[in-house]
């Protein structure tokens, strides 16, 4: 600690005037001393517990609660300290001592300069020097608070500047995350709609083939027809020229019988007539009588 606590020992302070004390005083008395010879060598636990002790006896004792707040700063419980020199302050009456106040207030402000409440430790020791304006350890405390409130408005106003910086650096962070993000969700509505597109082309393209099948299916299917109807009408025409055919031998024979016939009944009247000539001729021949 740079500044040392002050420690009063609070029985002559509390047992210097001449009148009767209770009983409760008197014991109260024994405990202080006993909690001071504590203090002294350094065993705080129980020196608090004395103090405690005393003041379920008088507790509205601002020097009690002095001395506890200054056994508490010794432990390093700066909170707790600073709560029992309130508890003294509150207590305060004309009868106590300027030396009681200059000291808590000054062991407050210690406590806060190891708070680094610098404000507030300026507070503690102002009001330390007007109950003792001699005293140089509270002057030194001070200035000492003072130059600390200084630098740690400065340090502040760069912390202030860095968090801003750190606030506005985390704002760009966050914007380039929400940019990234939209730009991943455009990303990814882009390629569902690509996909779309290519299952629409898939099934175009499946229908075109079907389409081109069935296409090539009707071609064949006419392509087998012609090919059957010229088929049929080859057949068709080799029936009528087989019929023709047919109808002109069978014309050729009827006609080559009619023409026997022509020339049998040709004979048969030359032969009357050759009989009649005595001539017996066939075919425009002589022919023997006897046949």
């Amino acid at each position: 600690m740079l500044f040392r606590i002050k420690v009063l020992l609070v029985f002559l302070i509390l047992f210097s005037s001449s009148y009767a004390f209770s009983l409760n005083e008197f014991t109260a008395k024994i405990d202080v001393d006993r909690a001071n010879r504590l203090l002294r060598k350094g065993d705080y636990d129980n020196a608090i517990s004395l103090y405690e002790k005393a003041l379920s006896k008088l507790p509205t004792s601002p020097e009690i609660y002095y001395n506890m707040g200054t056994t508490l700063s010794s432990m390093g419980d700066m909170e707790s300290a600073v709560q029992a020199f309130d508890m003294a302050k509150k207590n305060f009456t004309e009868k106590t001592s300027k030396d009681i106040k200059s000291s808590t207030y000054y062991n407050a402000g210690i406590s806060k300069i190891e708070m680094e409440d610098y404000a507030g430790a300026i507070e503690e020791l102002i009001e330390s020097l007007v109950n003792n304006p001699n005293d140089n350890n509270a002057k030194s405390a001070l200035e000492y608070a003072k130059k600390k409130l200084e630098e740690q408005k400065k340090n502040s106003g760069e912390s202030a500047q860095n968090n801003n910086n750190d606030n506005q650096d985390n704002a760009n962070s966050n914007q380039n995350s929400q940019d990234n993000q939209n730009n991943n969700n455009d990303n990814q509505n882009n390629n569902q709609d690509n996909n779309q597109e290519n299952q629409d082309n898939q099934n175009n393209n499946q229908n075109n083939n079907e389409n081109n099948q069935n296409n090539d299916n009707q071609e064949n299917n006419n392509q087998n027809n012609n090919d059957n109807q010229e088929n049929n009408n080859q057949d068709n025409n080799q029936n009528n020229q087989d019929n023709n055919n047919g109808n002109n031998s069978q014309n050729d024979e009827e006609q080559n019988a009619q023409t026997d016939i022509d020339r049998l009944l040709d004979s048969l009247r030359q032969y009357r007539k050759d009989k009649e000539n005595d001539d017996q001729y066939y075919g425009g021949g002589r022919i023997d009588k006897d046949w």
